[in-house]
């Protein structure tokens, strides 16, 4: 009992003071929660790189291969990969997803889609000494939506290999299903060459639209040996913007970024390069505040020709065609 008359029977100034120390431990307390845990963040690293993918049902030998990489904060683990669909033998597909911390429910949460309609969701519990997941996985066949929920346990052999094991999941009659996965590039090394695949368009073009709208372009290198380029857009209303457009070859991305007036912007993230088609994501803001976002498909028809697609998330559809001046 004296010890808790000491303790509140202070002056005004000495309980504010207690008030305010109290406030500042229940914020550190919920930043720490926040925070994605030491051996989350451990556990997570493991993943970073490019990987072959191996599993098996029956006789058939699934292979696929997907690459792994931090964020620039490293907040959120992003995945990318192609390989042979499990339910169709031969059909390829493609897949990507993202890692990220719940700091309310303290697991970490997956999130993958692939480019046939399917859809992959996993509730991910890591401690110091294990890690297992739940996870549904949605496919889209014949027109219907079928579902599947079966829990995995990571087991890692060593840094360059490590295996999935899902006991309780069934595919063609198969119950129990075990995927391995062997390291083919570390996060230091890249699988992509140091030069883009893709040509560059240089020189002086124009791009018409199909909302009517039309623009010059100069493209150039700065130097013959450098692997980005610079552009000067003149728009049909007057309007002027600079582009810089880069490659970046420890990712395999191709990014162009280009800044006007009045706020303007546009940016891309091109994922899949290859020597005559780019796919990414686009986003930016016109001149009157509108900011938009869509996906960016880039095909050239030939050395003075390319054509692109921009699927905006409104469902709208927005097409160009770049012809190169003489």
């Amino acid at each position: 009992m004296k010890t808790a008359s000491i303790v509140f029977a202070g002056s005004a100034e000495s309980t504010s003071r207690l008030w305010l120390l109290c406030s500042l431990l229940c914020c550190g307390l919920n930043l720490a929660l926040a925070q994605m845990p030491v051996h989350v963040k451990q556990s997570l690293d493991r993943l970073v790189g490019r990987w072959e993918i191996e599993t098996r049902i029956g006789e058939r030998r699934i292979i696929e291969h997907a690459t792994l990489e931090w964020s620039a904060d490293e907040t959120t683990l992003f995945y990318q990969g192609e390989g042979e669909k499990f339910a169709i033998k031969g059909q390829e597909t493609r897949f990507s997803g993202v890692f990220g911390w719940d700091a309310e429910a303290q697991v970490v949460r997956e999130f993958g889609f692939d480019n046939q309609g399917g859809t992959f969701v996993s509730e991910h519990r890591i401690t110091p000494t294990s890690w297992s997941d739940t996870t549904t996985s949605t496919a889209v066949s014949e027109g219907k939506a079928v579902s599947e929920v079966f829990h995995r346990t990571f087991v890692f052999q060593s840094a360059d290999e490590w295996t999935l094991e899902a006991r309780d999941r069934v595919l063609q009659g198969q119950k129990g299903v075990t995927t391995r996965f062997r390291r083919i590039a570390h996060p230091s090394e890249s699988p992509f060459p140091e030069t883009t695949p893709w040509e560059w368009m240089l020189g002086h073009w124009t791009v018409e639209r199909s909302d009517g709208s039309s623009a010059r372009i100069h493209w150039e290198k700065p130097r013959p040996d450098a692997e980005f380029l610079l552009g000067t857009w003149s728009e049909s209303d007057g309007t002027q913007s600079t582009e810089i457009a880069g490659w970046e070859p420890d990712r395999g991305h191709l990014v162009s970024s280009r800044y006007g007036v009045a706020g303007f912007y546009s940016s891309v993230r091109f994922h899949e390069v290859s020597r005559h088609e780019m796919k990414g994501l686009m986003r930016g803001r016109n001149a009157q505040g509108i900011s938009r976002m869509g996906f960016l498909q880039l095909n050239r028809v030939s050395s003075e020709e390319s054509r692109s697609t921009l699927v905006l998330s409104d469902g709208s559809i927005l097409t160009q065609t770049f012809r190169k001046n003489p």
